[in-house]
This record gives C-alpha cells, structure tokens and sequence, in this order.
C-alpha cells in the first residue's frame, strides 16, 4: 500500500493506503482503508472510512461511518457514526446515530443519539453530556 500526504488544497478518490497525513484541506469523494489517518488540516470524506488508528487534531467530517481499532480526536469530528475499539476525545465529537467503543475516555465534548461501550469515561468540560 502506498502513503498520501495532502499539504494544500485537493481531492481524492478514495481506496486504500498505508498512511494518509492531512495538513491542509482535503477532500474524498470514495470509500477510504487506511492504517493510520492523520488529520492535521480540514478533511471532508463522503464514503465509509475503516482504519486501524485516526488521530484527529484538526476539523473532519465523515458523511458515512467510520471503523477504527483507535480513534484520537483533539480537534472537531462530525460524522454519521463510529465504532472504535478505542475512543480517546480530548476535542469535540459530534455523531448523528450512535457511538461505540470498548473502552471510551472523552475529556472533551460529545454528542450522539446513542453512546454504547463496555467502559465509558466523560468528564465534560462544558458540565453537560449531550445525546444521554
């Protein structure tokens, strides 16, 4: 598998990849496997998204779901749905169905019509959980 690494302005097609690094704004119109999807920038994706890790430190927004063993957010993900072994949010995650994970630690913000784990941590910074 090959590596894509965006630092201006493009699109993408989607397929599959080894690593994928975001540094500017990108955007994919297809269905997306990656190891690791790194966010740095604004990324914008139309298919379905499974990777093994994505580290979001910027702005994403998936319009399908997105499958990951890992799944770091310390910026802003918008999305249809996500299912991770492992959810760490120190930013913003904001779902319209439902999120799932083994294990969940969320210091940050979340909102989803349904939060599914079997060990889930939310420390709000706001002193509010939305989608409970």
């Amino acid at each position: 598998m090959q590596d894509f690494s965006f630092g201006g302005k493009g699109t993408m097609n989607g397929g599959e990849y080894s690593t994928i690094i975001i540094d500017g704004i990108a955007e994919c119109t297809g269905t997306l496997r990656a190891e690791h999807l790194h966010i740095d920038g604004i990324f914008k994706c139309a298919g379905a998204v499974a990777a093994d890790v994505v580290e979001c430190d910027g702005a994403a927004e998936f319009s399908a779901g997105v499958c990951a063993k890992k799944f770091f957010v310390d910026g802003v993900a918008k999305l249809e749905r996500l299912e991770a072994d492992e959810i760490n949010c120190d930013g913003f995650i904001k779902a319209e169905e439902e999120v799932s994970a083994d294990i969940m630690h969320v210091d940050g913000c979340i909102h989803a019509k349904e939060i599914v784990g079997d060990h889930i941590s939310i420390n709000s910074r706001s002193g509010k959980i939305a989608g409970l």
